[in-house]
């Protein structure tokens, strides 16, 4: 059969394929977007990657195929087999045993990798934060603090934002508010005038875009270095902040760190229907019934991402989906390209989308639908840097369900250095099948620095009337997994930790075996409201060493050290010296209230002189956890 066709056939094989598939020619442009000067008052192109609103297509998605009575749930187990149910439960308690009709979730045998609702109906946010990793909180930021309020707790810089649902325990009668911290922020969308990701932008309510070479946040604005000088400019004025790019894999491991999950925990991932996404560990997970135990309607679990300072309380049976990882397993949709390439048949293309197919809606091929990965268009390329850490990959790969029995395309996955690809696919013709690379190591005498996902649109050897253009070739990589190295995973952990406690910064921490320590996480019963987890510092097998120099001044010259332990700790010893000298050992006092007594020296004597500082932790065994809440110096009146 021929190949050729004329170009009637074409216009007509084109208009019923957009007619039938509601795809719409959004023309061709970067993959970052145009390039537009500052201050003009043109409009972002279309977003590449982390859909902005992508539950516009997932509303369209549920509508298409109702959900039957038996099929609610659908589970994927880690070995790779599926289990549809109908009844998903008993989750009404922290310590029940979850199961999906009569199987375990957690047995350890083959432990669940996600669960999904598929009745579960998702609404576009109107307002939302984003955070590099793809976690997204909506809301409305209406403050900014910078962590130093109390001289009794050091907190990191945050904001507070008003979330578009409730947070809180259902049965809580405090605040709603929600402090979150700024370190992994990617953008702040008050209200959305932009779809692709502007680093460094500021979009003004008068139609300008602002770009910026540096940001700092002011109790209720933002203040921008530009090029004519500094600018400032209120939340109020502010349709959406977009901020400086940041490596995703320093965001994936500081993030990982301050989760601390223990070897035995694991991180999950949920979606809700709101639109909020949330990435937590087992560790950090509570659940509660209000109401009726049976009730799965009465259900709430609790999840704190690293990005929040307090729990999120989450509906059960408004959470979507559920993803489960090891801490060295990284779901590539996580990791946002360093580099994209598309080349259209025709000129035109579809961005690429990271857990939604090039359309918006869900990643569905070969009849299943998938939890994660990346919807493409024709001939594309998304270019990923490998930690060290990486060891190996795996996927699958399929025309997505919009093209049909139409399509034609294959995929092809290279790293970076080699010479020959590490897997090529076969050509794959309609939505039918999806194929599996299994794992694929990586060589350990030349570890890749960087990772290709490359399709290529109607390859050479597409079979007799297959699609000769790239209209249909919608491809999905299904849920793509980069497999780390564990031991360099824990490595990472233990040398970024000292980063996590808010009041060392400026201090150095030193330890009896090497330079860094272990977190841990623990449920803080005593804190006041909200409660929530807190990270504890682990200084065994040795003593721990926290270094410093100050300059006490008259009226700031009390070194007040507000540690504590909770009750179910060992004891432990905290010795302050000054200039090498010893000049107290104390007890680190028990947490039995929302506020520990802090630990104080006089510094009276060294005004105007700057001295050395340091603070010895004696830890008794491994179970020695202690909470840094404050270090610094402050007034005598300060000091309780």
């Amino acid at each position: 059969m021929r190949r050729g066709y004329c170009a009637l056939e074409l216009a007509v094989v084109a208009a019923a394929f957009f007619t039938v598939a509601g795809l719409v020619s959004r023309g061709a442009q970067t993959a970052s977007g145009a390039s537009m000067p500052a201050d003009s008052d043109a409009v972002a192109a279309p977003a590449a990657g982390w859909s902005s609103r992508p539950e516009v297509g997932d509303v369209l998605d549920t509508i298409r195929e109702p959900v039957l009575p038996d099929s609610r749930y659908l589970v994927q187990w880690c070995d790779g087999t599926r289990t549809v149910g109908a009844r998903l439960g008993p989750w009404h308690d922290t310590k029940a045993v979850p199961k999906l009709e009569d199987r375990e979730l957690f047995n350890p045998s083959n432990p669940v990798r996600w669960v999904m609702d598929v009745a579960a109906v998702p609404v576009a946010p109107e307002r939302w934060l984003e955070f590099v990793g793809g976690d997204r909180l909506p809301g409305r930021v209406i403050a900014f603090r910078d962590g130093s309020q109390s001289p009794r707790r050091r907190l990191p810089p945050h904001l507070i934002v008003v979330p578009e649902q409730r947070i809180d325990a259902p049965d809580s009668s405090g605040s709603s508010e929600i402090h979150v911290t700024t370190a992994w922020l990617r953008r702040i969308v008050w209200r959305q005038v932009a779809q692709a990701f502007r680093p460094r932008t500021v979009f003004s309510s008068d139609g300008r875009q602002l770009e910026y070479r540096a940001m700092r946040f002011g109790e209720h604005s933002v203040f921008l270095l530009r090029e004519g000088g500094v600018v400032e400019i209120p939340f109020a004025e502010i349709d959406e902040l977009h901020l400086a790019p940041m490596d995703p894999w320093e965001a994936y491991f500081d993030q990982l760190t301050a989760l601390a999950p223990g070897a035995e925990h694991r991180l999950v991932r949920y979606e809700t229907t709101s639109g909020l996404r949330v990435t937590s560990t087992t560790e950090r997970f509570q659940a509660m019934s209000y109401g009726a135990v049976d009730n799965p309607s009465s259900w709430y679990h609790l999840a704190q991402p690293a990005w929040s300072l307090q729990p999120l309380w989450m509906a059960a049976d408004s959470i979507r989906l559920r993803e489960y990882f090891g801490p060295h397993e990284v779901p590539l949709s996580k990791i946002e390209p360093v580099r994209t390439r598309y080349e259209g048949t025709l000129g035109d293309f579809w961005p690429w989308q990271a857990d939604r197919n090039v359309e918006g809606g869900w990643l569905e091929s070969g009849g299943q639908t998938y939890a994660w990965g990346f919807g493409v268009h024709g001939n594309s390329e998304l270019e990923f840097v490998l930690p060290e850490a990486a060891r190996a990959v795996r996927t699958c790969l399929g025309l997505d369900h919009l093209a049909g029995l139409g399509g034609c395309a294959r995929g092809v996955i290279r790293v970076e250095p080699a010479s020959a690809p590490l897997f090529v696919g076969k050509t794959l013709v309609g939505s039918t099948e999806v194929q599996n690379t299994n794992r694929l190591a990586f060589d350990p005498n030349r570890p890749p620095r960087r990772l290709i996902l490359q399709t290529e649109a109607a390859p050479p050897d597409a079979p007799p009337g297959a699609d000769p253009l790239d209209i249909r070739d919608a491809v999905d990589w299904l849920e793509p997994l980069l497999e780390l190295d564990p031991q360099r995973v824990a490595s990472e952990q233990l040398l970024r930790a000292a980063r996590m406690i808010p009041c060392w910064q400026g201090w150095r921490v030193t330890t009896a075996e090497a330079p860094h320590v272990r977190l841990v996480t623990q449920w803080d019963e005593y804190g006041g409201a909200p409660r929530a987890y807190q990270l504890l510092v682990a200084a065994a097998p040795g003593p721990m060493r926290v270094s410093g120099r100050l300059t006490p001044r008259p009226y700031r010259d009390q070194l007040l050290v507000s540690v504590s332990r909770p009750p179910n700790v060992s004891p432990s010893r905290l010795e302050i010296r000054v200039e090498g000298r010893p000049v107290g050992t104390f007890d680190i006092p028990v947490r039995a209230s929302a506020e520990a007594p802090p630990l104080v020296a006089s510094l009276a004597k060294y005004h105007g002189r700057e001295v050395q500082i340091d603070l010895i932790h004696w830890p008794s065994d491994e179970r020695s956890l202690v909470r840094w809440d404050a270090l610094g110096l402050v007034g005598r009146t300060e000091v309780p």
